[in-house]
């Protein structure tokens, strides 16, 4: 069998051992029913509804959530530990891991799955759990992995390696993923770009696509015609957004964007300071560089580390102060009339700017580097059409595990493309060694606090 192959063996270990890791971790965390765990689903099922799943799911739909698909998967993890602490360590495995395939594809080493596990584990593991581990769970890690397997699967339709049970998952996958509100969009519009795609060569895989772009269509209906969703709209604007009604477009996508990229990028986050020095490092191995190309990489790295830790003293600390007194919790402080109130803006900005001009110097295919300005595009822009939702926007930081993963798979990309092998290990090494250094520090952080 070729899946047993020496070449594969290697690989195929490595994903047992770090899914056994998982699984020895998840068996240590405490499950008792706490927060939304017990609060929104245990208790209520089990008082109110008799342990009916139905009728608990018929009530939540009509007042609060259009996740029925999710949630039944809740309700049985929050009835079941066994299945949760199982299923869960899968799900961390499928998110560590598939980004190493997608980038690799039957190319995938050890080292590959290794380095991509290691930027799984710089997800910071509050993401998880900040609402109960159940709960939590379920409705992000579930969604972000079930959208992997189906955006594989139509990946790997595209590469002609497609079987009829990768398929099969990857349609069930996208039925869990596309439930969630923040994943329909995105997903929904990769798969309209595959399927333009495939309709502009006339290729016939249009046919094996189409069921993808349903089954999104189907969960958007389901959405939209929840009175829950409504229900839950009036809710959360009153007790978190009260003034929400009287905020124009400019200022909703302000709150989006300046939110996003300030959180990122200014919150001691590993994941976009490690896709900064691995862009840069992309960058410089570039035969030729112009002086636009040595400055600009350094630019976000610099500000970044500044206005994050203050590294560099000869600039005055009251700089840092005055930046983050622009930020209240609809974005900044922005006024046309007023140019100080401009400072944060335009600093978000050159950020993102310089970010994108670096993805386009990059030496590799233009085809390559659209797909990664496309991916960083998605990767902003599936946390800022929050700011069009306060529904999901309530739930905080948990909404950015969908960007970081797509950080995930930029890094992996750019760190690809590197010629230089000697670059290459040592990038390797050092992401795996940041990685490990990470989750260890957080796994104390978690078990002692």
């Amino acid at each position: 069998m070729e899946w047993f192959h020496t070449r594969y063996r290697s690989s195929y270990i490595t994903i047992f051992l770090i899914f056994l890791f998982f699984l020895l971790f998840h068996l240590t965390i405490p499950l008792t029913h706490v927060k939304d765990d017990q609060l929104l689903f245990f208790e209520p099922l089990r008082h109110d509804y008799n342990g009916n799943y139905f009728k608990f799911l018929a009530h939540r739909y009509s007042t609060w959530s259009s996740r029925l698909v999710i949630e039944t998967f809740t309700l049985y993890s929050v009835t079941h530990f066994w299945f949760f602490r199982l299923i869960n360590a899968l799900m961390m495995t499928i998110a560590s891991v598939l980004p190493a395939f997608f980038v690799r594809g039957s190319k995938t080493r050890t080292c590959d799955l290794l380095v991509s596990t290691a930027l799984f584990c710089c997800i910071p593991l509050s993401l998880f759990y900040d609402t109960g581990w159940i709960a939590t769970s379920t409705n992000y890690l579930w969604v972000y992995a079930s959208a992997l397997l189906a955006s594989y699967s139509i990946w790997a339709l595209l590469q002609k390696r497609c079987n009829k049970t990768l398929y099969i998952v990857g349609l069930l996958a996208s039925i869990y993923a596309t439930n969630h509100e923040q994943m329909l969009p995105l997903f929904g519009t990769y798969s309209v770009l595959v399927l333009g795609y495939l309709v502009y060569r006339s290729d016939l895989l249009v046919a094996r696509i189409l069921p993808f772009l349903g089954i999104t269509l189907a969960n958007l209906g389901v959405i939209l015609f929840s009175n829950g969703n409504q229900v839950r709209y009036a809710s959360e604007v009153a007790q978190w957004f009260p003034d929400y009604e009287a905020l124009s477009l400019f200022r909703k996508l302000e709150l989006g964007f300046s939110s996003t990229v300030r959180h990122l990028f200014f919150d001691q986050l590993a994941l976009p300071v490690v896709l900064l020095f691995v862009l840069a490092l992309a960058l410089y191995t570039k035969e030729k560089l112009s002086k636009l190309d040595y400055i600009l990489p350094l630019i976000p790295i610099a500000i970044s580390l500044f206005l994050t830790y203050n590294l560099f003293q000869f600039i005055p600390s009251t700089f840092r102060e005055f930046f983050y007194a622009q930020f209240t919790q609809y974005g900044t402080t922005f006024q046309f009339s007023n140019f100080k109130t401009w400072i944060p803006e335009l600093i978000l900005l050159g950020i993102t700017i310089s970010i994108l001009w670096c993805y386009l110097r990059v030496k590799t295919s233009f085809t390559l580097r659209i797909i990664w300005v496309l991916m960083f595009c998605a990767a902003i822009v599936v946390r800022m059409i929050l700011a069009f939702s306060p529904t999901i926007w309530a739930s905080s930081g948990r909404t950015y595990l969908f960007t970081l993963g797509l950080f995930s798979l930029l890094i992996l990309s750019i760190l690809n493309t590197i010629v230089s092998t000697r670059v290459r290990t040592i990038a390797t090494f050092l992401l795996i060694t940041i990685g490990l250094l990470a989750y260890l520090s957080q796994l104390y952080a978690f078990y002692t606090v």
